[in-house]
């Protein structure tokens, strides 16, 4: 059984269980597998995003952008008035 979470099929690498996108790096780093362009362009081709990650990339977008609107916003604010908001909407 593969400890990296993934198989190598003919379609190139397959998530047997579902891993972040960092998971994913650091088990083949570990396992010896070395992560040249081809075996990453692989890695993205195959990779789904887990919920916490687009929420995560989600809220990084949003604060980016409350602050490129107000560059005086610090980001600890800006995080908090997504939080805020994402509450107020029931998300």
């Amino acid at each position: 059984m593969p400890t990296s979470g993934f198989d190598n099929t003919s379609s190139g690498f397959e998530a047997t269980t579902p891993h972040s996108w960092h998971q994913k790096i650091t088990a083949l780093k570990y396992s010896g597998i070395v992560l040249d362009l081809p075996t990453l362009i692989a890695l993205a081709r195959t990779h789904t995003l887990a919920p916490e990650e687009l929420e995560s990339i989600r809220k990084a977008w949003v604060v980016r952008e409350l602050q490129v609107q107000q560059p005086q916003l610090k980001r600890l604010r800006a995080e908090a008035l997504y939080e805020e908001a994402k509450k107020k909407a029931g998300l």
